[in-house]
């Protein structure tokens, strides 16, 4: 493998001439940089990441863990951040653990054994384990949810999901429906801890219709597409509004109601958490609530980035959402 010192050899310069040019920094003549950097182009010269992670103490890479990439919202969320850090000069290196609690602690920890400088993570483990988790990493780290550490701070960034709650079941109130259908993932895990996005979300459902005249019915978990269409199917005659906790949910409802030749906007109506161009296909402009997580990435890769640089960074970053009108409502 060529090192810098089998640059400086076949350049004829100082070491610290080559590792002037290959930085960027000091003061070297511009001809003299010209030439070495086509000397390591023209030997393919790649530098020793773990040699200069000795040398630097940075690695020059952050840590992102995410429980899937298989919707839009976290391929979405790791473009925003990538493109932030990447300007800086590090390395995403994205992690995915499919919902595994076991497999999100030994990431955390091979991530540290790597020597990244950050590690950014939108946990599955709650309330003692997550704080356990927290308190053995030593180096930078923020949080994705602005509730998951309510007892012990930490930089973290995300909406007001029972804000965004509220705002959503307004909204429905507003266009005159009094039948929703709030479709979500398991609100509690298999150990009783809270989900608590989704969670947040219905509280906020809820407190917007407390004493209004209005049927709610949270549908969660497996067979959720299956069991709206055929509850929505028995209150028909009083059109009952959908409204999805995530657009995963709300593709899966449409389908299921199509097969069963409900319209889309005309037998029911639809809102849903998140907003992205995959609705931009249906014939229908859907409702939503778009928790705009290109900013939240963004957020997050500066936040890191200053963690990086030595700067303290706020401890709680709150989003704003947004609602998108459509004719699904």
């Amino acid at each position: 493998m060529v090192t810098t010192k089998d640059l400086a050899r076949e350049c004829g310069v100082s070491l610290a001439t080559v590792q002037r040019a290959l930085h960027d920094n000091g003061r070297i003549n511009a001809e003299t940089k010209r030439r070495i950097l086509d000397k390591a182009a023209e030997l393919n010269y790649h530098p020793d990441l773990v040699a200069r992670t000795l040398v630097s103490g940075k690695s020059m890479t952050i840590g992102m863990i995410v429980p899937f990439l298989d919707n839009q919202y976290y391929p979405r969320l790791c473009n925003a951040l990538a493109e932030v850090v990447s300007r800086e000069g590090y390395i995403l290196n994205i992690l995915i653990h499919e919902d595994d609690k076991q497999l999100e602690k030994k990431m955390v920890a091979m991530l540290q054994g790597n020597h990244v400088d950050g590690i950014i993570l939108n946990p599955i483990n709650k309330g003692k384990e997550l704080q356990k988790i927290m308190k053995n990493i030593h180096t930078n780290y923020c949080l994705l949810g602005i509730d998951e550490m309510p007892d012990c701070p930490c930089p973290c960034i995300g909406n007001d999901e029972k804000a965004a709650g509220a705002a959503a079941a307004d909204y429905i109130l507003r266009r005159g429906y009094r039948d929703i259908l709030f479709v979500a993932p398991a609100l509690y895990d298999r150990e009783g801890a809270r989900n608590f996005g989704h969670h947040r979300r219905l509280e906020g459902i809820r407190g917007r219709l407390a004493g209004e005249n209005v049927r709610l019915h949270v549908i969660t978990g497996e067979g959720y597409a299956e069991e709206t269409a055929e509850l929505a199917g028995r209150r028909a005659e009083d059109r009952p509004a959908v409204l999805c906790s995530g657009e995963t949910f709300a593709t899966e409802v449409i389908r299921d109601m199509n097969r069963r030749g409900r319209r889309l906007g005309v037998d029911y109506g639809l809102m849903t958490f998140d907003h992205s161009e995959a609705f931009g296909l249906l014939s229908s402009s859907v409702v939503a609530v778009d928790n705009h997580v290109e900013r939240i990435g963004e957020a997050a890769g500066r936040i890191i980035m200053q963690l990086c640089g030595g700067v303290p960074a706020e401890q709680k970053t709150v989003i704003p959402f947004e609602i998108v009108r459509g004719n699904t409502l």
